[in-house]
């Protein structure tokens, strides 16, 4: 297939669901139908009605919790990763470019690690939601976002940036760089 073949079919969208197991494949363990689970990938786990994920990557959901609440985990996973590769530590200053929902759990996790965190997005509500997700400084310019990093850390830079961004120009790597 050519990529532009390719490209103008029509694909599912997600890459992360919570539902109930309603028939499982032959020799699958752990699980049984009338299962809570939250799936990830973005091969499987497809934002409809039914769908066939592969048993490495459904999880059962622990008793207790809802739906909604466990329809985070995938997208939590994919912040406590990056938290993980940034290798930042206790009182290190760390940048977040990008506040959506992936930013703001990033920041959440930064903060209760103990990091210093300074977040960064264009879009004023954003920056505003990562005040109140562990950010300590949050800004919407990168010439402010400059600023911010160097009053923080008294000029020597963030430790590390963390890049939650969904961008078409290489405008966030440049300013985390």
């Amino acid at each position: 297939d050519s990529l532009k073949e390719r490209l103008s079919r029509t694909h599912p969208i997600g890459y992360s669901l919570s539902g109930v197991v309603e028939e499982l494949g032959e020799g699958v363990e752990g699980l049984a139908p009338g299962d809570a689970v939250v799936c990830s990938g973005a091969e499987y786990a497809h934002h409809a009605e039914l769908v066939s994920v592969p048993r490495q990557m459904a999880v059962p959901v622990p008793a207790g919790v809802d739906q909604k609440s466990a329809s985070f985990a995938p997208v939590a996973a994919i912040a406590m990763q990056a938290v993980r590769r940034s290798g930042a530590g206790l009182g290190e200053t760390v940048a977040v470019i990008g506040l959506g929902l992936v930013g703001l759990l990033t920041c959440q996790l930064l903060r209760r690690a103990g990091c210093i965190v300074i977040g960064f997005d264009p879009k004023p509500a954003k920056v505003q939601a990562s005040l109140g997700s562990g950010a300590v400084e949050s800004v919407q310019d990168e010439a402010a976002a400059l600023k911010a990093v160097e009053k923080a850390t008294g000029g020597l830079g963030a430790d590390a940036v963390v890049i939650c961004a969904a961008s078409d120009s290489d405008d966030p790597i440049n300013l985390a760089a």
